[in-house]
């Protein structure tokens, strides 16, 4: 069995009186509380479409529309769950050793989601929703969000694109927790990686996109 990077951390008791007792789900409450609002980067099935949307359009400053289509900076081994319509993608710091074929050992890439600013009391929510600290590690991550900076001027009356075509920020996502993940993946449930694309803009090269 492979040994994983993610530190075990520890957490005080929470509890809310919709989503009982969270316990290890949220150690940095009193952190998160003293926010109005923080940023999360999603690209399973909490992106536009996705069943479990809701917990993020309930409380984002954009409701349904995300503020930016962007990508990780780091990459990550994506890997999802086959089960049709409940499947949903697992982001992975690396990859797993359980059984699967020689044909899944890809490299990794920057992973494809949606960005939103969401009220800060509803990452306790996803918290309980995705067992952090148990099945996911909720993490502060670099999003890469591609774009043009234009410049006019008097001299210059046709617009100018100027470089570097980026922007980069941190945002909350969550990663999956490899001790979790390991047997799982390519063992009991029925899975396979996620597919890697080729970007047109050759800044962002080979990404994972999970499609709802």
């Amino acid at each position: 069995m492979k040994l994983w990077p993610f530190s075990q951390e520890v957490s005080r008791p929470y509890i809310n009186p919709k989503y009982g007792q969270a316990k290890t789900y949220t150690p940095d409450i009193l952190e998160i509380e003293r926010k109005r609002r923080v940023t999360v980067f999603v690209h399973d099935d909490m992106k536009k479409g996705g069943k479990l949307h809701d917990y993020i359009s309930e409380t984002s400053i954009s409701g349904r529309w995300p503020t930016f289509i962007a990508y990780t900076v780091d990459p990550f081994y994506v890997w999802k769950k086959d089960l049709g319509a409940e499947s949903y993608p697992v982001a992975l710091s690396d990859q797993i050793s359980a059984h699967f074929p020689l044909k899944y050992l890809e490299q990794p890439a920057r992973i494809e989601g949606e960005v939103y600013s969401i009220a800060s009391k509803q990452l306790i929510k996803l918290d309980f929703l995705r067992e952090n600290g148990l099945q996911f590690f909720r993490k502060r991550v670099e999003i890469y969000i591609p774009h043009s900076k234009v410049i006019y001027s008097k001299e210059q009356p046709l617009p100018m694109l100027v470089d570097p075509a980026r922007q980069t920020f941190e945002a909350y996502m969550y990663v999956g927790n490899g001790y979790y993940w390991d047997d799982q993946l390519g063992g009991v449930i029925p899975s396979s990686p996620v597919p890697r694309l080729v970007h047109s803009r050759k800044e962002i090269g080979i990404f994972t996109r999970f499609e709802i």
